[in-house]
């Protein structure tokens, strides 16, 4: 099989000169197999019906970077379609009703602060954020993102970091 295999290349090739590393390991009668092949049917086999998608003329105009950017947008509208379906959350009312939230943002140490953003992330419905409710105190949202952008200047950057990912959840919510 692998002779016949070559053989195709070969006939696909014209010559063995592409895969003559390969022809000069085969034993001689293998050599000997391999030219028969070749002489009988100088011309390369028509592809097979599983393979024949490969050389439709429709198929031609297939990249790489087509397919990519074909799901890079039913990604992008999964995520619209389902951003649309959640239903809005009053973030600033649960904030205030969570002391544990005001304490550890509160608190100097950055693990703590960080754990308080974390909270703040999970309120706001973790990564794929909640619509945020509209109606709500627009001077407690408004202080909410002053505190955040405070923090983006914090000497940790895993504090600054947590406050970039709240402030685009947030932003993302709105």
């Amino acid at each position: 099989k692998a002779v016949e295999i070559l053989a195709e290349i070969c006939r696909s090739f014209g010559s063995k000169d592409p895969i003559k590393s390969v022809v000069s390991t085969l034993k001689d009668t293998q050599q000997n197999q391999l030219d028969a092949m070749v002489e009988s049917k100088p011309n390369p086999s028509k592809p097979k019906v599983a393979d024949s998608w490969a050389f439709d003329p429709a198929h031609a105009s297939i990249t790489a970077e087509s397919v990519q950017q074909e799901l890079e947008e039913e990604e992008n509208s999964k995520a619209a379609a389902e951003a649309a379906s959640r239903g809005p959350v009053d973030l600033l009312k649960a904030l205030d009703s969570n002391a544990e939230y005001k304490a550890k943002v509160a608190h100097t140490k950055w693990s703590e602060i960080v754990a308080g953003l974390n909270l703040l992330i999970s309120l706001a419905g973790s990564p794929n954020p909640y619509k945020l409710q509209r109606g709500g105190d627009r001077d407690a949202y408004k202080e909410l993102v002053v505190s955040l952008k405070k923090l983006l200047s914090h000497s940790h950057y895993s504090v600054a970091s947590h406050s970039m990912k709240c402030l685009a959840v947030l932003f993302e919510g709105v």
